[in-house]
């Protein structure tokens, strides 16, 4: 499974058709390597056709957007869930009086 940053990268070389080279936008290089290997990225991204590049980074940024939103709801429930629980008192308890919490899953 890939990421935004992922797809974003595939996306702009069209490569599709090995996904091993996700590595290629994926990964660290040398302090003194950053330049080029940034460079020959931005390049390959110069060579295509900017609408195009432009509307699949709206689409695949769209999804992300999507996603995080429907994230963010469901753990704003589970925090409000969890804030009424006794774990929730017991660590609030330990935080004052500078303790460890002695949590019960309750």
């Amino acid at each position: 499974m890939y990421g935004g940053a992922d797809l974003q990268g595939l996306a702009g070389t069209k490569n599709w058709r090995d996904p091993r080279s996700v590595a290629r936008y994926a990964h660290v290089v040398p302090r003194d390597e950053v330049l080029p290997a940034a460079m020959d990225l931005a390049a390959t991204f110069a060579a295509k056709a900017p609408w195009a590049c432009r509307a699949t980074k709206i689409a695949i940024n769209y999804d992300l957007v999507q996603r995080a939103t429907l994230l963010l709801e469901i753990a704003m429930s589970y925090e409000g869930q969890s804030a009424r629980k006794e774990d929730h008192k017991e660590a609030l308890a330990a935080f004052v009086e500078k303790r460890p919490a002695e949590f019960t899953g309750r």
